[in-house]
């Protein structure tokens, strides 16, 4: 998915679900954020920066790998065995993965990748 700096959150969260529905079981994403989670978000992110708050990576979208928590997603690194579900994200420099009332910087959080077990 290309980005187009035009495109509003919810236009981004809305051709992500689409991309990734388009391309069904393709072994990428592990878990998909629930639609109604990211439009929820996208549309927070859009209130948010229409009252003037300043997020430099406003818009952007990023995926998770899948050894990182993000609360209420399931996390497995891969393998069924390890998975579990985490109440909190993980904490990042970035805020990378929290829920955007917590996330400064704009950005549209999209489901966990599939990565190598247990990589760093």
């Amino acid at each position: 998915m290309s980005v187009d700096p035009t495109a509003s959150p919810v236009e981004v969260a809305e051709r992500a679900l689409a991309e990734i529905g388009r391309r069904g079981q393709d072994g990428v994403w592990i878990t998909v954020t629930p639609g109604d989670r990211l439009m929820r978000e996208a549309r927070e992110l859009q209130r948010r920066h229409a009252a003037g708050e300043a997020m430099p990576l406003y818009g952007l979208s990023f995926a998770v790998k899948d050894n990182i928590d993000v609360a209420g997603l399931p996390t497995t690194a891969a393998c069924p065995s390890y998975s579990y579900l985490p109440t909190s994200s993980a904490p990042s420099g970035a805020t990378v993965g929290r829920h955007p009332e917590c996330r400064p910087d704009g950005l549209i959080g999209r489901p966990p990748t599939n990565p190598p077990i247990f990589a760093p």
